[in-house]
């Protein structure tokens, strides 16, 4: 039995056991064509599909840009049918040809808007977009490493008959991903559809309801010989395109590789402390067990003291930054108060001049008006502070005897 492999039912004596086959699901997810211009004329979508020179050359340039796929495979295995009777001008030819269609059957002469867009319910008032015309669309179906094209033709019919017409068929055998833990290359097979969804009598685009859009994946599983995918109904899940996919897929790579790393780090450890119980064990049988026990005592009560030192040593730190902190606020508050009181001490000052002054005059006007006005004249040539200056010098005290004798000059 070889590796990986899950043993079968158990034989009980005279019974007989059936062989259970499990066949390989498929879908198909319809989208709008990419019909970007390409290299020569061609679309994007025809360059991928039929691996055309200028797009296997982008891909070459640039395998990392977004939308390009892995190419692992020779892309010679692969396979392509074209219907002549669509395909003379190629995909932009015939696109072209659906506007003229839509257009002549339009009442406004012109094609759909080829854009989404939002309209609003004139009764209701609700908005609701209305989707791009896109009557070129492209299917992508999951199929076996053996599916030929010929295997296609069932389905092909059931197509036809609703009246959506098949530009070409596709088989690729050259994408896929290379595991990155055993190396091994996985094959993506899978088929492209290029499709055509005008109704050329009409001038619209065919509309398949829910249940022949589900009948669509049972024809094509019927088709291929394969199981039939599970139903989005009951999966609750929604199609996502390729480079998402290789992107969730790359993530999840990622994240393996990660939880291996951790458990290689996790190993690791768990073999240093082998080593290390390993080594304790070699040291208690040569020193022996009472020796050793108490080496890791004296070991363990030189990291505690160790410990308490840092922490006191942290603590003084922290105390002299509160101490700096606080010093640096008081400094600053004695700053404020010694400037306070300077002001204080200079407004006491000019109001004490002011005081003199206005006494001086009080008392030579009491004593002569005339010649008070002299005595006031003299001190306004002293300036601001000359109540002070004459109050303390003999100049001042030679105005207050003339004060006291009454000896000023008369003016006039």
């Amino acid at each position: 039995m070889g590796q990986g492999a899950t043993p079968g039912p158990r034989k009980q004596p005279g019974t007989k056991t059936k062989d259970i086959t499990i066949m390989a699901k498929t879908s198909i997810h319809i989208k709008p064509a990419n019909l970007g211009a390409g290299g020569h004329g061609s679309t994007n979508a025809e360059g991928h599909a039929f691996r055309l020179d200028w797009y296997m050359k982008a891909i070459s340039e640039h395998p990392k840009a977004e939308g390009h796929f892995e190419l692992v495979a020779d892309s010679s295995h692969n396979e392509e049918e074209r219907n002549k009777h669509y395909y003379p001008g190629g995909l932009s030819a015939l696109y072209e040809r659906d506007k003229r269609e839509a257009a002549a059957h339009s009442r406004t002469g012109k094609a759909p808007s080829t854009k989404k867009r939002t309209r609003v319910n004139a009764k209701t008032g609700r908005a609701y977009e209305v989707e791009s015309w896109t009557p070129i669309r492209e299917g992508v179906a999951v199929i076996k490493p053996e599916t030929k094209i010929k295997d296609f033709k069932p389905f092909i019919d059931w197509l036809w008959s609703k009246g959506i017409g098949v530009i070409a068929i596709t088989i690729h055998r050259d994408e896929g991903h290379i595991d990155s833990k055993t190396g091994e290359i996985k094959i993506n097979n899978h088929a492209h559809l290029l499709l055509d969804y005008m109704n050329h009598a009409t001038g619209k685009t065919i509309k398949l309801s829910k249940a022949e859009i589900k009948e669509m994946q049972t024809r094509l599983a019927a088709s291929l010989g394969m199981e039939r995918g599970d139903s989005k109904d009951i999966t609750k899940r929604s199609h996502i395109e390729a480079n998402e996919f290789r992107a969730r897929k790359l993530a999840e790579e990622i994240g393996q590789l990660e939880r291996e790393k951790e458990e290689a780090r996790q190993e690791r450890d768990d073999m240093r402390q082998a080593a290390r119980e390993g080594l304790a064990a070699k040291a208690a049988s040569m020193f022996g067990a009472g020796e050793l026990a108490k080496a890791r005592k004296r070991a363990e009560e030189a990291e505690t003291e160790a410990r308490k030192e840092k922490e006191r040593a942290d603590k003084e730190e922290a105390e002299k930054r509160a101490y700096f902190k606080e010093a640096s606020k008081w400094k600053g508050e004695a700053a404020k108060l010694s400037e306070a009181l300077q002001k204080s001490k200079y407004e006491a000052t000019q109001a004490r001049e002011k005081g003199l002054a206005k006494g001086l005059r009080l008392m030579a006007e009491a004593i002569e008006p005339e010649r008070a006005a002299i005595a006031l004249i003299m001190i306004q040539e002293e300036g601001t502070s000359v109540p002070l200056k004459l109050w303390n010098e003999y100049r001042c005290q030679e105005i207050k005897g003339l004060m006291k004798n009454g000896n000023f000059p008369k003016i006039g």
